[in-house]
């Protein structure tokens, strides 16, 4: 809820989200939702019946290293708000925050230029130019959300 209309002051309360709980399009589902409930809420974002824009949710994690790795990435491309949240999980509790800028956040595991990024949400690569984006867009969304590893520069790869 807090990616749709955001508070001005104390995000972090519940008391400022009391107000949308008994709202329809959340009704149903166990809290925190899970991922399975995630793809059916945002397909429920889509019904017409909802005065809630049609959105598209984006779950992210992170690995060992602390770098932001796509956890679920939503096939849902005409959206009119993009919501990308991060899953924390320590021991037997789980959260979801709301990521508000997915390039301000990873930008410096991708690169150390501080240029502008143009960043596929599917598979986190960057691109300098919007076009290249673009072009890149159409052939991700045919394959499979994966994030491209690769190796460090002091490594070396051999063929045989």
């Amino acid at each position: 809820r807090c990616a749709i209309e955001k508070p001005e002051t104390h995000v972090d309360r519940a008391k400022q989200y009391e107000k949308f709980v008994n709202d329809e399009i959340f009704s149903g589902f166990e809290y925190p939702m899970s991922l399975k409930d995630i793809q059916s809420f945002e397909k429920r974002s889509y019904n017409s019946k909802y005065k809630y824009p049609k959105m598209s949710i984006n779950i992210y994690s992170y690995d060992e290293k602390f770098n932001i790795v796509p956890l679920q990435i939503s096939e849902m491309y005409d959206a009119e708000l993009e919501v990308d949240l991060l899953y924390v999980k320590q021991e037997d509790k789980s959260h979801y925050v709301l990521i508000t800028d997915l390039n301000r956040l990873v930008s410096s595991q991708l690169s150390k230029h501080k240029e502008r990024k143009f960043l596929c949400r599917r598979c986190l690569s960057h691109f300098y130019k919007s076009g290249d984006l673009t072009d890149h867009l159409e052939i991700c969304k045919q394959h499979e959300v994966c994030k491209p590893i690769m190796p460090y520069p002091s490594q070396t790869t051999k063929f045989t």
